[in-house]
């Protein structure tokens, strides 16, 4: 009981961690990626951690397994690390591992969704954001990301139907209006749906860090119309 106390202590500072870890940046010209809120990792967590680093940890969660295989967090837990290191194999069998005891776990699937996101396996990523959907189509995140994903694979008007799904449901969601405009300017060359787009963003967050940028690429694309 007491190794058990010791180990889940240790799940929030890993969780922080992986999230500070795989959060991309969003200030650029390009679809905006993985809205989530950053996180910083506390203090004593290395910016550029390696594997020996956390060699300790992961022995604990190991060693919870062998006496609790079925322990969902710890599987958890070690799939985080192993995807915050970019040991991206051992990060799906243990997230895999989650799913075989709950299938519908939403925090692994995305996880896996997010995994292949970033290495580049769309299709794939896709495919875990829609059985993530599947069980909760709320998740406005989650979709924004799909999106991003369709436009990766040159599915424009998936990746503008799941924006619009977004907006519709919350019409206050800064990534999707901006993503929208991106995809509608460079992929369907629709300058006038674009500025719509982004004009909607702009109302609604007179005050965000992006709202310089967006008025420019506002007044750039009428120039071009």
């Amino acid at each position: 009981m007491k190794k058990e106390i010791v180990v889940v202590g240790l799940a929030g500072l890993v969780l922080g961690f992986v999230m500070g870890l795989v959060t991309p940046k969003l200030f650029n010209d390009q679809t905006v990626e993985r809205p989530y809120a950053p996180q910083t990792p506390a203090a004593d967590v290395p910016a550029q951690p390696t594997m020996a680093q956390f060699d300790h940890v992961i022995k604990e969660y190991q060693s919870l397994l062998e006496s609790d295989p079925k322990n969902i967090d710890a599987w958890f837990q070690l799939g985080n690390i192993y995807y915050g290191l970019e040991q991206n194999k051992q990060a799906v069998e243990n997230y895999n591992k989650v799913l075989e005891i709950e299938p519908q776990h939403i925090a692994v699937l995305t996880q896996l969704g997010n995994l292949y996101f970033d290495t580049g396996q769309y299709q794939q990523a896709v495919e875990f954001y829609q059985r993530v959907l599947a069980i909760d189509p709320t998740l406005s995140d989650v979709r924004v990301d799909m999106a991003v994903m369709y436009r990766r694979l040159k599915q424009p008007d998936e990746a503008i139907a799941e924006l619009k799904k977004v907006i519709e449901k919350d019409p206050k969601h800064a990534t999707a209006r901006m993503n929208l405009g991106i995809i509608l300017r460079d992929d369907k060359h629709d300058n006038q749906g674009a500025i719509t787009a982004w004009q909607g963003f702009l109302d609604n967050f007179p005050e965000h860090p992006m709202s310089a940028r967006v008025k420019d690429w506002v007044q750039k694309a009428k120039e071009s119309s």
